[in-house]
């Protein structure tokens, strides 16, 4: 879901924000150099079978969702859509900057769904550009509430146009 007005956490910086979208695989990372680290430690044969056995579950989940690449694969996100710098305040970035922070944080969580609340707002072309493109090969459904005509007919299948008088049309 991308707010109309996205919600950033102000006392983590760029990077810090696009990674709480990834929390899932930056913990599988971490748990796995904790268990790592757990390997200096003196233990018994069975206590190191379950931590090589607890290593090799973990190393798995991590491969499967790529997680080995996962500060690149947020280099190449935030470079494409125009992202500030990974280690800016969150507190002093235009309505257009922390739009393109919350579109890369929700996009890296590759979602099965899209909910957005006026994804185009604040964008530059350059970046409305880039969301257009990457949503035209989004293999699930999209929902957008938007105003933005142009981005609406380039996208959508089905436009349901509410009305002031609470009538609906419906194009296709």
């Amino acid at each position: 879901y991308l707010e109309q007005e996205p919600k950033l956490d102000p006392n983590k910086n760029v990077m810090e924000n696009i990674m709480d979208g990834l929390g899932e695989t930056r913990d599988l990372l971490k748990k796995f150099e904790e268990v790592s680290a757990r390997f200096a430690e003196p233990m018994s044969d069975e206590e190191m079978n379950d931590l090589i056995n607890e290593q090799a579950e973990l190393q798995e989940k991590i491969d499967a969702c790529n997680g080995w690449d996962l500060e690149r694969t947020i280099e190449i996100a935030m470079d494409a859509l125009r992202c500030p710098p990974a280690d800016a305040d969150v507190t002093k970035l235009s309505g257009g900057e922390k739009r393109r922070v919350a579109l890369c944080r929700l996009l890296l969580q590759k979602p099965d769904m899209l909910l957005l609340d006026e994804p185009t707002n604040d964008l530059d072309i350059t970046t409305l550009s880039i969301l257009e493109d990457y949503l035209q090969s989004f293999p699930g459904p999209i929902i957008a509430v938007s105003h933005d005509r142009f981005f609406l007919d380039k996208l959508a299948d089905t436009i349901f146009e509410v009305r002031p008088e609470g009538r609906v049309d419906v194009f296709t």
